[in-house]
């Protein structure tokens, strides 16, 4: 702690694999309170991630997708990721609870762990990527971006009223891969927009209610495909407290059934029945 508003952190990691050599990983983050309310924060650190079993053999096909009717290949020759991460953000808190933030980021990749079509379905046609006699929706495999950049803005806003509480959140992207065959391409599947939205209304001190909005632009895809439209889903639910150890909760999920024709992990309509107890 520098004084009673700053505080500076220092960290390192030491990653230690059988399979890759070893990594220190440095980081370095502060943050500043000049004013009631008011937070500053930034750092700068290193992100080190070694690919996981599945994604580093190539006798792994793991189903995929919301129905697991696609296949994602492991890769052998995979590398492990690393990157230098650097953010810069502001909170300011009112006395109302009111909550607004914003923060830019930028980081920087070597050898980024993505997957690339190998095999996709045209939309509105039946599964025709075939494996061992099987035919499937997508085949992915593993793979890493030489060198790559990722940049953006994330705005937040959260008000609580009483009974009611409004959250939402953006975050613009640009990302870019910098060498190797995808040179210039964004990154596999990443929407340049997202912006979620959220509603919880305290009806009692039993009875809750929700719903959440997702928006997600355009996006590429790395391969044979031609990425994915702009779509937006919208979810409701509510949550009933049965005394006070047990909560019941319906949801209802993608209420517009909103599914990509080509998307292995899209999931439509669905119905959430639940019953939890705390103890």
């Amino acid at each position: 702690m520098l004084s009673p508003d700053a505080m500076l952190t220092l960290g390192l990691r030491y990653d230690r694999s059988e399979r890759y050599a070893a990594q220190l990983t440095p980081r370095l983050y502060a943050v500043w309170h000049p004013l009631p309310g008011l937070t500053l924060k930034g750092g700068i650190g290193s992100g080190y991630r070694v690919p996981a079993l599945k994604q580093a053999d190539d006798d792994v096909w793991e189903p995929s997708g919301g129905d697991g009717r696609s296949r994602d290949r492991g890769n052998s020759a995979l590398k492990p990721e690393q990157s230098t991460n650097y953010e810069l953000g502001l909170v300011w808190e009112a006395q109302n609870g009111l909550q607004i933030g914003a923060a830019g980021f930028h980081t920087r990749f070597r050898n980024r762990i993505s997957r690339m079509d190998l095999c996709r379905t045209p939309a509105g046609q039946a599964p025709s990527c075939e494996l061992n006699g099987t035919h499937h929706v997508a085949v992915t495999q593993y793979v890493n971006e030489d060198a790559a950049t990722l940049e953006g803005v994330e705005l937040t806003f959260d008000l609580p009223l009483d009974q009611v509480r409004i959250s939402a959140n953006y975050t613009w992207s640009n990302s870019r891969i910098t060498s190797g065959v995808n040179a210039g391409r964004p990154f596999h599947n990443l929407p340049r927009h997202m912006l979620n939205l959220g509603l919880n209304w305290q009806a009692d001190e039993a009875l809750e209610f929700w719903s959440r909005a997702r928006f997600r632009s355009r996006t590429e895809t790395l391969g044979r495909s031609a990425g994915r439209p702009s779509h937006l889903t919208v979810d409701l639910g509510v949550n009933h407290r049965i005394g006070k150890a047990m909560t019941a909760s319906l949801g209802l999920y993608n209420i517009g059934d909103v599914v990509m024709a080509d998307d292995p992990f899209a999931e439509g309509r669905r119905l959430y029945l639940g019953l939890g107890g705390r103890f």
